[in-house]
């Protein structure tokens, strides 16, 4: 399955001089499954069937490992809320937190404009299977609470 996710254009407040851009992408649903993601800025509609992360029009690439399937216990993938003092590691099914250094690809993309929009490109191999053998499963790929884009000086 491949899924396209078209952000509004927006004109970045940029620092004059950044060495380092990164796109951070946070609140991330891991509950779903493996999928791996290309961003693209300014390029409408990348091409599914030519997606290459050496693509000059590929400004970075992420990839989530997700927890399809439960097969623990009852409760076993009902995250608990955090507790001051908890040493235990945080459930598996916690969101996710992406950085994904895309300085180069923001440099090409605001060479000729002063507006960026952001295009991720979702794929997974799992829901690429469930389609061919006639699959019902409608959970979109990627799932999270906003992005965020961080410049270094």
């Amino acid at each position: 399955m491949i899924e396209i996710y078209e952000y509004k254009a927006f004109k970045p407040k940029l620092r004059p001089g950044y060495v380092r851009a990164d796109l951070e992408i946070y609140g991330i649903d891991t509950f779903r499954q493996s999928y791996s993601g290309l961003i693209y800025f300014n390029t409408p509609r990348p091409d599914p069937k030519n997606l290459n992360p050496d693509d000059p029009a590929c400004a970075g690439q992420f990839a989530i490992f997700g927890h399809l399937e439960c097969t623990g216990d009852d409760g076993h993938c009902h995250m608990r809320a955090p507790q001051r003092f908890d040493t235990r590691r945080s459930s598996p099914l916690t969101p996710a937190f992406k950085r994904v250094e895309v300085t180069e690809g923001l440099r090409r993309a605001l060479d000729d404009t002063d507006e960026l929009a952001i295009t991720i490109v979702v794929a997974d191999e799992l829901g690429s299977k469930a389609a061919e053998e006639g699959s019902d499963y409608k959970t979109p790929l990627l799932k999270c609470k906003g992005l965020q884009l961080v410049t270094f000086a």
